[in-house]
């Protein structure tokens, strides 16, 4: 229904439960794929148990996890992220961890999000201080636990920081911008991308200079939007001579051409063009959505994204946000509420208005602690994210 209704992405948060069962889970999974399904935004706390059980409160879980992701392979569903809660002191531990098993997974996953625990809910008040975590101690974390690969310094820039960026590839590829117009606290992110030479993920700072590319992109955008007659001197400036004769050569209305100005006014910013490029080059010159998703095969995207709670609620914030929940009503009315202020503020009265009593009890098939095989990970496997085994060591 949703393709059916123009949405481009069709995302479904889950915690595995359908698309993992042993009778008919890989069906399920075959069948989402076919009814038009992109990507499963995947719970995912870690790859011990002993972490499950402490935070959804189910022994022997990760076995149940590790097929969810074996399904989807089968059915060719190449699109997860993993969406992993992080409470200090509880999975804070796993963060190395998770990343390691999506680079080992880098086939079927395509991101990571991690998201600092908002203190809501099941959570006591007596609890805050104990549990509270946030982007900048995640990213620490990240940094601590990929051997300082992930810096926290150079490597994360918030959200809405590629705004621009992503306008002006949406309009030279002639497809619908996404846009991260979030307030720049709501959350960060970063890219890992395989090295064509040695296989390993490398940040993709490692291929080119983001500040400039992205400002770049900040005063490209702008010579579109104004769509300025007079002679443009964008290259000039950054290209001497060579930059002078293409500003006189080209037409800047025509798309085609603005795509050859665009690629070659990035290109200088390129340390390792490569593969890269060439998928890059591919997305703007074809501008279909095989093309954006070929060029996020092979790379993982890092995010953090903190959602408020009512200790840290933050207006500005709550007056950008960019998650929202569509609840329908018992009068047929739709309310839409932003996440962070659903959570803390409007949940309790409005579950109470459109709760229903369950009669039928459904058997939890997650939970057992006998029946399957534990997946042989050692318990700090990957706590430098990727770099090297401890075996290693």
């Amino acid at each position: 229904m949703a393709k059916d209704n123009g949405f481009k992405e069709v995302i479904v948060a889950t915690n595995g439960y359908g698309f993992q069962r042993k009778k008919g889970g890989l069906e399920f999974t075959k069948k989402c794929k076919e009814m038009g399904l992109d990507t499963l935004y995947f719970q995912f706390d870690g790859i011990n148990n002993a972490t499950y059980e402490k935070t959804r409160g189910i022994k022997n879980l990760m076995p149940y996890k590790q097929r969810v992701i074996e399904n989807l392979r089968k059915a060719r569903l190449d699109s997860a992220v993993l969406v992993a809660t992080i409470a200090k002191g509880v999975t804070d531990v796993e963060i190395g961890n998770i990343i390691q098993y999506a680079i080992d997974n880098i086939d079927v996953v395509r991101g990571i999000t991690f998201q600092p625990v908002s203190l809501c809910g099941r959570i006591a008040f007596e609890e805050r201080e104990e549990l509270r975590i946030t982007n900048a101690d995640i990213l620490k974390e990240i940094e601590n636990q990929t051997g300082g690969k992930i810096a926290m310094e150079n490597a994360w820039y918030p959200l809405s920081t590629i705004v621009e960026f992503g306008r002006v590839i949406a309009y030279l590829a002639d497809v619908e911008p996404i846009e991260f117009t979030c307030h720049p606290d709501c959350g960060f992110a970063s890219y890992m991308v395989v090295d064509p030479d040695s296989g390993e993920m490398m940040p993709i700072m490692e291929y080119f200079e983001p500040l400039k590319v992205i400002d770049f992109a900040n005063r490209f955008w702008a010579k579109i939007k104004n769509k300025e007659k007079q002679p443009l001197k964008l290259f000039e400036g950054l290209l001497g001579d060579f930059g002078k004769t293409l500003d006189k050569g080209l037409n800047f209305l025509d798309k085609t051409q603005l795509k050859a100005r665009f690629l070659l006014g990035i290109l200088q910013y390129m340390k390792k063009p490569g593969k890269l490029m060439e998928l890059f080059s591919r997305l703007l010159m074809r501008g279909d959505w095989e093309s954006i998703s070929s060029f996020s095969y092979g790379a993982l995207l890092l995010s953090s994204m903190h959602f408020q709670d009512a200790y840290n609620m933050d207006l500005e914030r709550t007056k950008r946000c960019i998650v929202h929940f569509g609840v329908a009503m018992p009068d047929d009315t739709v309310k839409e509420i932003s996440f962070c202020t659903m959570n803390s503020i409007h949940r309790p009265e409005i579950e109470k208005l459109v709760a229903k009593q369950i009669t039928d009890k459904v058997k939890n098939e997650f939970d057992t602690s006998t029946g399957l095989k534990e997946p042989e990970i050692a318990p700090e496997v990957a706590r430098n994210g990727g770099i090297k085994k401890d075996s290693d060591t």
